[in-house]
């Protein structure tokens, strides 16, 4: 039933060709990937994989890496895992498009994968995604049957396990293997390596777009309702000449298509204008054939008739249906029903208030996040790559000799090292909850220098000094949620086991340390222990503090330094204070994008609420004209008119800012750490929507009070 399987990892390796050298991702793949795949084949073979030493590039790094040269055939020697080999250019690919679940550049054997000889063997090791290609006929449930025999067979031990950590009993499942289709996998972050789009955010954008196409509908209504109102003489005048009311339905349905098709395409080329922009707002590369495909043009044409049908019934079933008598007799030229039109600006405002509240409280959360106090001082402090592919030796000397060069620096005022970088994860290790329970805690295991919680700020609350001690590699520092965690008295001093399993290597705790944040706050501070092994992790980082004073020159000697120590590999650098933010980076897009879509749907709503204004003064005329007459000054009228928008306007908010509120704590879900907003928030949101709403009604209420009652009152 299984046509064809590949297996995918990935990792970083260092490329050098000619006199460069330059750090990549790679995919590690297994040979049918290409054929499994519909990525195009632009030069060489889609069997370029079966040969373990041959490599696969996009065609935007055939271009970068080999110029005008054909890439194909070309020699590149790649150091991955502590070794350095060579590969042939076997294959150039296709660009993978911006919505790819796969965004790779470079396509390696999966053999080369770091410690590929245990993981080929050992069923434990799930370090890969696996894809499969079912044969046609063939049902999921079939497979998912043969996947758990699979895994019956050969994880029947590891099952046995887990279930005993879990609590769980022999009927239930501590884990297992099943089938996911391709396009759920893309709509879920299963892995953190590969492209995803999370469902919450395509549900925000959808509502964002239906707010925005309710709101457009009604103000073409409203809008059409002004305009048309005084053609109740040409309906009059038409339906007396004998034309009936589905000629007349059919004039307005038709004016409704024209000018919302014209729309559609002034729109479609505002898109082709705007689809670069909007590529760099969302980052993700898009061009105008992934936006003009044939289902976004279905999906067009079908939101055509959607539009035409939500905004051109009421206004041609309203006035396809008066009477010839009454039309011209010139009644009810501008009676368009007020319950209506209260309904419509009922329905705006609360979309508006929605909007606003929810635009403004996506700001103050990323905000509150941005601003957060992470428990450490990263401003100014400068990561600098340290992981090459090479033995982890070559890094620790490498940390050492950096050291030396800038240790007479007046711009650099400390150098350490760590085995990651904030921002792309850390290893995490199970530990047991004490001796006689099945509950299984996550610590983070974090490699430093013994000066790096120095170098960042960290404050040490408990123990020794590091620097007193001479050899730190089975010596551990952990944070008071280690401790609070696990409940431990007295644990300075205390012998401590990986996982809280005698039967591993022992260590003692010489400190604790402040709780600080190194995973973004979407997830709660969790234990950690720091650790001094140069066996166990590499330092992959090196931090290096710059003087607040001397940032641009402490830049330059630490490059200059680089280049001394590390010859002709790449300085690869970045400010720890930008790694955390970019942690943020999509929800700081989220945040651009539903501000911008809020800000066009409440320019859109004001502009229908300026015209629905303007047909509530025409509605009422007669009534202002006579209270003219009888003595109304010009703020009587003034407030007449929009007492009734206040007292809608008030209902909107009523119903919009609960909806708002409701959403924010729906989308703020994701995250540990959340702004409070409370009743000052609220309130707020609340004065600055009715000063908005009064702002833009004003100009009508004004020109109520400056009616000619002459002319209001001529049909009477």
């Amino acid at each position: 039933g299984v046509e064809a399987t590949v297996a995918i990892n990935d990792g970083e390796v260092l490329f050098s060709w000619d006199t460069r050298k330059q750090r990549e991702e790679v995919y590690y793949v297994q040979e049918d990937f290409l054929k499994m795949f519909s990525f195009s084949v632009t030069a060489g073979s889609s069997d370029a994989l079966s040969d373990p030493y041959q490599i696969a590039i996009t065609e935007r790094k055939a271009r970068e890496f080999f110029g005008a040269q054909t890439a194909l055939g070309q020699t590149l020697q790649v150091a991955s895992g502590g070794q350095t080999l060579d590969f042939t250019v076997g294959a150039v690919v296709e660009n993978p498009p911006g919505q790819s679940r796969f965004d790779f550049d470079f396509l390696m054997h999966m053999q080369h994968v770091p410690g590929y000889g245990y993981k080929s063997t050992a069923w434990e090791a799930k370090n890969s995604e696996t894809y499969v290609l079912l044969v046609p006929v063939v049902s999921s449930a079939t497979v998912d049957k043969a996947l758990q025999d699979l895994h019956t067979q050969h994880f029947s031990e590891e099952e046995e396990y887990m279930r005993e950590l879990s609590g769980l009993d022999a009927t239930q499942d501590a884990q297992g293997l099943q089938l996911v289709p391709l396009p759920e996998v893309h709509v879920n972050n299963f892995t953190p390596h590969y492209t995803s789009v999370h469902p919450r955010y395509l549900l925000l954008l959808t509502i964002l777009a239906i707010a925005i196409l309710l709101i457009a509908s009604i103000n073409y209504v409203s809008l059409s309702l002004a305009r048309s109102a005084g053609r109740n003489l040409e309906v009059g005048v038409r339906k007396s000449m004998g034309a009936t009311r589905a000629s007349i339905l059919g004039q307005f349905y038709t004016e409704t298509t024209l000018i919302t098709g014209v729309a559609l395409l002034l729109s479609a080329l505002l898109v082709t204008w705007l689809v670069p922009g909007f590529g760099r707002l969302m980052d993700q590369p898009l061009s105008l054939a992934d936006i003009w495909q044939p289902q976004t043009l279905r999906l067009i044409l079908g939101l055509l008739l959607v539009t035409v049908l939500l905004a051109g019934s009421y206004p041609a079933l309203y006035f396809s249906r008066y009477r010839t008598v009454e039309v011209l007799k010139g009644r009810s030229i501008y009676n368009v029903r007020s319950g209506f039109l209260r309904s419509l600006v009922w329905v705006q405002l609360t979309l508006t208030a929605a909007l606003v509240v929810g635009t403004w409280g996506t700001y103050q959360q990323i905000s509150f996040l941005l601003n957060k106090d992470l428990g450490m001082d990263t401003e100014h402090v400068v990561r600098v790559t340290n992981h090459f592919g090479q033995p982890l030796a070559v890094g620790e000397q490498r940390l050492r000799l950096m050291k030396e060069a800038l240790a007479s620096s007046t711009a650099v005022s400390g150098v350490s090292g760590i085995d990651n970088s904030f921002g792309q994860g850390w290893s995490k290790y199970g530990f047991l909850k004490g001796e006689n329970t099945h509950d299984r805690v996550d610590v983070i295991a974090m490699r430093m220098e013994k000066d790096g919680p120095e170098l960042l700020g960290i404050q040490q609350v408990e123990g020794y000094s590091l620097d007193s001690i001479t050899n730190l590699s089975n010596k551990w520092l952990v944070n008071q949620a280690f401790v609070e965690e696990f409940g431990i008295a007295n644990v300075v001093g205390s012998t401590q086991y990986m996982g809280n399993n005698p039967a591993r290597p022992a260590y003692e705790v010489v400190g604790v340390v402040e709780d600080f944040h190194v995973l973004n706050l979407t997830v709660a501070l969790e234990p950690m222990l720091i650790h001094f092994n140069p066996d166990w992790e590499g330092v992959y980082s090196l931090l290096i503090r710059l003087k607040g004073n001397s940032i641009a020159e402490g830049l330059a000697e630490v490059e200059a330094a680089w280049k001394t120590v590390a010859g002709d590999l790449p300085f690869e650098f970045s400010f720890v204070e930008e790694d955390v933010q970019d942690q943020y980076a999509s929800f700081q897009r989220q945040r651009k994008l539903v501000s911008y879509a809020a800000g066009l749907a409440i320019a859109v709503a004001f502009l229908g609420l300026f015209g629905l204004s303007g047909i509530q003064v025409l509605n009422r005329r007669q009534e202002l004209g006579v209270r003219k007459v009888l003595g109304a000054s010009l703020w009587n009228l003034f407030v007449l008119v929009n007492r009734q928008t206040l007292i809608i306007t008030l209902l909107a908010l009523a119903t919009g800012v609960p909806i708002a509120g409701y959403m924010l704590s729906q989308w703020m879900e994701v995250f540990a750490y959340q702004v409070t907003l409370g009743i000052t928030f609220y309130a707020a949101m609340v004065g600055a929507i009715l000063l908005l709403v009064l702002g833009t009604v004003s100009y009508y209420g004004w020109q109520a009070g400056r009616i000619n009652p002459a002319e209001s009152l001529r049909d009477e």
